[in-house]
Parts: C-alpha cells; structure tokens; sequence
C-alpha cells in the first residue's frame, strides 16, 4: 500500500514536471529567465524519475539519472540564485560572467558522481576514494547548507531589486514580485526540510533510507502550489533603467543641494504634475510606469524621480497608490458606483489584484475597504 501511495505521488510529480518544461518549450519568445527555468525543470525530473528507479529496482534507469540526482543540489542552488538576477539585470554575456558558481557541480560531478556510476556498471570498487568519502563525509548535510545558503543570497538579491522596483512600478509589480518569493521559499524549504532529517539522523545516530522519499514528496507537494499559482508569473520584463549597477550601490537617501532655480523649475513641475494627475488620471492605469508618467509631463525619468524624491518627499510607488486610494474613496462616496463590488471599484482605479488593493487601502486609511463602505453607510 506503502508502495503503491509513493508510485501514484512519483508519477504525479513527474507529470507536473513535465508538463512544466512542455509549457516553457512551447513559448515563441524565449528570454534568458525562461531558459534557465528549463534546465531548473528538467534536473528536478530527473531527480524524481531517479526515485522512481529506485522504488523498482530499474537499474539502467537508475545508473543514467544517477548523473542528474547526485550533485542536483549542487546545481540548482546556483541556478536559482541566477534565474533571480536574469530577471532583472541585462542578458548579454550574463552565463559567461557566472558559471564560476558551477564549479563545486563539475568538481562533485568529476571527482564523485562519474567514479560512482562506474563502480555501480562494474560492479566492483574501481575507484576506492567513493566509499572513502561518503564514509568520512556528511554529503547530504554539505549539499543541504550549500544550497540554503544560495537561497538565502537569492532572497537577498530579490529584496535588494524589490526596493528599487517600488520605486518605480505602481502595485503590478508586486503581484510578480510575491510569486517570485514563493517560488524561492517553496524550493528553499524542500531543502531545510532534508536538512532537518540530515540532521536528526546525525544526532539520533539512525540511518534510514527512506527519508529521502519525504524531501521527494514535499517537493511535490511545492511543484504542484506553483501549478496552482501559475507558472506565467515567472518571469516579469523590467526595464533597462532597472538593470544598471550603479542604481544598486548603496540604499542610502543621498542628500542634494538645490539652488533657488532648480527649487522654483521644481515646485513648478510639482502644479504641473498634479495637474496631469488629477485631469488625465494615468494612476488608473495598471501599466503605468515612471517613464510614462515623465513622458506625460515632457520631463526625463530622472527628473521626475528628483521631484518626487527631493520637493514631493515620496516615491513614485506610494504617489501612484494614493491617488488610487482617493480615486476608490471617491467611488465609494458616489451613487454611481452603488451597483459595484469593492473588488470591482479597486480594479477601476487601477489596482490589479485584490490582495494589494485591500492592503494599500487600509495602509493608507487605517480602515478596510469594508470598513470604510459601512462607515460611509
């Protein structure tokens, strides 16, 4: 019965798998981000499809993902830590600048995996320094923290990007940003939950071999939560301005010094942004970014962003929000709107998705949309 539950969850991760990379194969326009998820797919699969081989004893079958199973943390750490920074900094020459972080793979690939997978074809002790490794050596708890740690480096660079893009990008960016953090956390705590057991079996002194069929199912278990979110949220198109280092050098506010004609040019952009604001309303759109705000007054991105910053004291993030706020205040205030659902109202402001609209309305209110609906009755 045992048995039989593994094989029904082994056939249903693979299925998911698969269907996985079917879907990224599939797209006409691939961009860097895409690829990168398409060799993290296929080294899960065939991951799985290695402890299905073990399940029944398929020795060939065993032997040729041997190659894939041994070192995948080894891998993927690093691959996810980059599939993190191709969404956000520019493609080009992006592989060759960091394939330095694939070397522990091709070391444990060259010294461990090769020498073992000929030892099992031969069936004899060709390379001896295999047994005298894995002897000495925890390389499960070695794999464990190497990858959390990368994890812990891709949650960083993700939280560095994520200041710059609120920035810059009203609530549309958030949505893509959230499904990001729970890809990393989904995979990251497939890897802990292994490190627990590696761990517990170092402290209890027990050795059981089906412990590794529990990381196999709650890495299951997260493939099919990301099925269910959906794997188009992956990948989020950002602009150059986005990309370059110097926007990242430090997340200090630098202090400017203003003489009286940038100040008056300043507060004169000021009336004439507001003005755009609150007769052309561009904050209902659910695509406004800071470079089409900039182009709507005839200013540069960098312009904007130092009136913003520097003479309004706020971020094109929290402006954008605001004025999306007022606008479902004034809807709610309104019979016009009577026959609507606060849902509905959010989505006709601007706001893309209910989870941010509910959470910047009460962040700016210190009420829920609810609340303030039954207030106002």
């Amino acid at each position: 019965m045992v048995k039989l539950i593994t094989d029904l969850v082994l056939v249903l991760g693979m299925i998911l798998t698969f269907l996985e990379i079917i879907i990224l194969l599939r797209l006409k326009i691939k961009q860097l981000p895409h690829k990168i998820l398409i060799f993290f797919w296929v080294f899960i699969l065939g991951t799985i499809i290695n402890f299905y081989a073990t399940l029944y004893s398929i020795k060939y079958l065993y032997i040729a993902t041997t190659f894939i199973e041994s070192g995948v943390r080894l891998f993927l750490a690093p691959l996810l830590f980059l599939y993190v920074k191709s969404i956000f900094i520019e493609k080009k020459g992006f592989f060759k600048i960091h394939l330095w972080h694939f070397i522990p793979f091709l070391i444990f690939t060259s010294f461990m995996t090769f020498p073992r997978v000929i030892n099992i074809v031969a069936g004899k002790e060709v390379f001896t320094h295999v047994r005298y490794i894995i002897t000495n050596l925890n390389l499960a708890l070695i794999k464990d923290i190497y990858f959390v740690l990368y994890g812990m480096f891709s949650l960083r660079v993700l939280n560095k990007y994520q200041k710059v893009s609120k920035q810059n990008y009203a609530v549309e960016i958030e949505h893509n940003l959230k499904w990001l953090y729970t890809f990393l956390i989904c995979f990251v705590g497939v890897i802990v939950i292994d490190l627990i057991l590696t761990i517990s079996e170092i402290t209890l002194g027990y050795i059981v071999l089906w412990d590794g069929y529990i990381t196999v199912f709650a890495l299951i278990c997260s493939i099919s939560y990301l099925g269910y979110c959906g794997l188009k949220q992956a990948v989020i198109d950002l602009p150059d301005f986005l990309v370059k280092k110097n926007n990242y050098k430090s997340d200090k506010k630098k202090i400017r010094i203003l003489n009286p004609e940038q100040k008056k040019e300043l507060e004169g952009l000021k009336l004439e942004l507001e003005k755009v604001m609150n007769e052309k309303k561009p904050y209902l759109s659910q695509d406004i970014t800071l470079q089409k705000l900039a182009d709507s007054i005839n200013i540069s991105e960098r312009k904007l962003s130092l009136l913003l910053s520097d003479t309004m004291k706020t971020s094109f993030y929290n402006l954008i929000n605001k004025y999306r706020v007022e606008d479902v205040k004034k809807k709610l205030h309104s019979t016009e709107y009577s026959e609507y659902s606060l849902e509905g109202i959010g989505y006709s402001s601007g706001f893309n998705s209910k989870s941010s609209f509910y959470r910047i309305f009460k962040k700016e209110t210190q009420l829920s949309p609810l609340q303030f609906k039954q207030k106002l009755s």
